[in-house]
């Protein structure tokens, strides 16, 4: 097989989609040295391709970068034609895939969440998101319960949806830490005492609001002088976050750390004392996963897809309720015994979800295209 890739949210550092795109690649390619990869990409100067570039069964296809219409609709195709390709993936958007499309769809949270889109954002995702699951052979998604979103709201079939769950870097369960390391890091971002982490996207739906109303009722009480330290990128930032920070009182021990590297990541999930994801609503969720493989104790909501995949490894709490999510907190504080017997199962279960499998059964997925008619 000719398989291509669609790769260019591997340049997009700091989302959930860089994160998948990049590990499924460099997985693919160093499992499958049958068939060849086709990599199409809009920056070929980026770091990660050098780390694939020389692998025998990988070419990289630069696109024009954008409009994004345009090399999507038009260029992807084009080019996917011009280099043979059998199948080709695409994330969310693409009606041409050569012979076979494959996309991977990790939630419908446009769907699910629409007041946190803009209206244009919402137009395009529910005009092209499901005609283009229809035109896909195959449908990826990262979980059960995203795999039940697309069944119900796009009407998909249940054979025609495969779950490929995401998968926890080796990075954040290894031993080779330094603490002098560790400590470095912390400094860096302010941080000088014991301290809460919150890692994702600065996004409504994430409910960092609640988080930080959360972080004000443990600290007045409990009397916890912990700090709070909230790391991502800011993907859309409305006026309730930002009147939030601005009127709690705690404000001088809570740290906006902003994007954090992927060489500093796993040595702030290991300093953190507890590592707290209120989100309303999530695909997948690969932060608590990657703070359970760091050895930290996990609190998160109590919904279907951190029932699914985080299970009893961590303390799930209503995120619509901030005195739930601060007890929460405070029990995983204080309670030194419950804190152990989550760190044992957080370890335990983030074994559980690693990117070889993740990359095996998207292999499966392209095979099972590859036996329908093109």
């Amino acid at each position: 097989m000719r398989i291509g890739i669609d790769a260019h949210s591997a340049e997009k550092e700091g989302t959930g989609n860089c994160t998948y795109t990049r590990n499924l690649i460099s997985e693919l390619t160093k499992l499958d040295e049958e068939n060849q990869y086709v990599i199409f990409v809009t920056d070929p100067h980026h770091p990660f391709y050098a780390t694939i570039a020389e692998r025998p069964n990988v070419d990289i296809v630069p696109l024009r970068r954008s409009p994004a219409w345009l090399r999507v609709f038009l260029l992807l195709p084009i080019a996917a034609r011009r280099n043979k390709v059998d199948v080709l993936q695409v994330q969310y958007f693409g009606l041409y895939g050569g012979r076979r499309l494959i996309n991977m769809i990790h939630d419908v949270a446009w769907m699910r969440f629409p007041e946190h889109f803009s209206r244009f954002e919402r137009l395009l995702f529910r005009a092209l998101v499901p005609l283009s699951a229809q035109k896909a052979k195959v449908v990826l998604t990262s979980s059960g319960a995203s795999k039940n979103d697309l069944i119900g709201l796009m009407h998909l079939s249940q054979e025609k949806v495969k779950v490929t769950y995401n998968g926890v870097s080796s990075a954040f369960s290894s031993t080779l830490f330094e603490n002098h390391r560790v400590q470095d890091v912390c400094a860096r971002y302010g941080l000088d005492r014991k301290f809460l982490l919150y890692v994702g996207r600065i996004d409504p739906r994430k409910n960092l609001v609640r988080l930080i109303q959360a972080y004000s009722y443990v600290r007045k009480r409990y009397s916890v002088d912990h700090q709070l330290a909230i790391a991502g990128k800011v993907y859309l930032e409305p006026q309730a976050l930002q009147h939030t920070l601005s009127s709690c009182e705690f404000y001088d021990d809570i740290r906006l750390c902003g994007y954090v590297s992927d060489e500093d990541l796993p040595a702030l999930y290991r300093a953190a004392d507890i590592f707290v994801y209120a989100s309303e609503y999530e695909g997948f969720g690969l932060p608590p996963l990657e703070a359970m493989a760091s050895g930290t104790p996990v609190v998160a909501s109590d919904i279907s897809i951190f029932r699914e995949i985080l299970s009893d490894a961590a303390l799930l709490v209503n995120p619509f309720d901030v005195a739930a999510i601060g007890d929460g907190i405070h029990k995983t504080i204080t309670d030194e015994q419950f804190r152990e017997t989550l760190i044992a199962k957080g370890r335990s279960r983030a074994k559980d979800f690693n990117w070889q499998t993740t990359a095996r059964l998207t292999l499966q997925a392209y095979q099972e295209a590859m036996k329908q008619p093109s």
